[in-house]
């Protein structure tokens, strides 16, 4: 079951930092409250800290202010600063939907625990964790997930709704704080976390975006992560550098192992003991940018091709017939008018 995996993965001191900035604007001593002095990120290289020492940092803290929406509250404190360079990274993105791509390539830099699975439905971008890093509990949840709608708040401007929020873990006896904050309507003892986004929202412009600064920025997030531990994410990281190979080249096995420091025949059998193979993950890749691209109506249909790699605009459509049963025409059209 589910419930019987032991916690595990990691999330950086910045994020930690901000349990230490709430506790001490709520005019309490937040070391010795925790028992422990205020985290340096610059220390131990990323500063990353166990996933179940922020839940019990977190679960002490709440014990001790005796509030169970403490997760809640929290996350609509968090700031760039918390999410560490992908805070910055996020803040320079010309709209909430490239954002929301930086969020999917960069996430092991603030929450190195269950990846994130990106997808799209008719009317929303769809993110969804599942438990195969185990359950950390609503304050680790609650926490992660108000901290990335506030953030996408104060990114825009504008107090964006979800149009719906999802929580596997057990109904509060009051949700009704919940759907004050989201907006939407908000779900408990789901079989997966999961946050749906109105896909007509993903091209608010964002405040601060500032393309030449994003470059560096990016730079500096590639760089850090470069500095993970691979760990059992293997296939978020074939498909970081899928994506980052399109549109200047083909991604090969070959040239992903290269990246990897894996020889081709390594990597094949790694992602074979997992199930999957690199054409699945290229093409599912692309996909799911495909749908992104399409989305934004300022893109024409030669341009997705180009952008996912594709020489010519038959071949891109060949394979999106193959993904998804219909023409990206046809699935432009669609989601535009729904």
């Amino acid at each position: 079951m589910a419930a019987d995996i032991p916690v595990h993965g990691v999330v950086p001191g910045t994020l930690v930092g901000l349990l230490y900035d709430y506790l001490d604007a709520s005019g309490l001593d937040a070391d010795h409250l925790l028992g422990e002095p205020r985290p340096d990120p610059g220390v131990h290289g990323l500063g990353r800290y166990p996933a179940t020492r922020w839940q019990a940092l977190l679960e002490r803290a709440a014990a001790h202010l005796d509030d169970p929406l403490l997760g809640l509250k929290l996350g609509q404190t968090a700031t760039a600063a918390h999410f560490g360079v992908m805070g910055y990274v996020l803040h320079n993105c010309a709209d909430l939907g490239a954002a929301f791509e930086r969020y999917r390539r960069f996430e092991r830099l603030i929450y190195d625990m269950e990846p994130v699975q990106f997808s799209q439905d008719h009317d929303a971008l769809v993110l969804e964790w599942g438990l195969g890093h185990g359950r950390p509990g609503p304050l680790v949840d609650e926490t992660a997930i108000t901290a990335l709608v506030a953030f996408a708040r104060a990114l825009t401007g504008e107090t964006l709704a979800p149009l719906s929020v999802h929580f596997v873990n057990p109904r509060p006896p009051d949700p009704a704080p919940y759907r004050d904050y989201f907006h939407c309507p908000v779900h408990f003892e789901e079989p997966h976390t999961r946050i749906r986004i109105p896909r007509l929202t993903l091209a608010r412009p964002l405040q601060q975006a500032d393309p030449a600064l994003l470059r560096l920025l990016e730079t500096q997030a590639e760089a850090l992560l470069a500095q993970l531990p691979s760990g059992g994410q293997l296939e978020d990281e074939v498909r970081r550098l899928i994506a980052g190979l399109l549109p200047d080249a083909e991604p090969t096995l070959a040239a992903v192992a290269k990246r990897l420091a894996l020889s081709e025949r390594t990597l094949h059998r790694r992602l074979a003991a997992r199930g999957v193979t690199f054409r699945m993950l290229r093409d599912d890749t692309r996909r799911q940018l495909a749908q992104r691209y399409l989305a934004d109506p300022r893109l024409t249909l030669a341009e997705v091709a180009l952008l996912l790699g594709y020489a010519e605009q038959s071949a891109f459509s060949r394979a999106f017939r193959h993904w998804t049963g219909e023409s990206p025409g046809r699935y432009q059209a669609r989601i535009t008018l729904s």
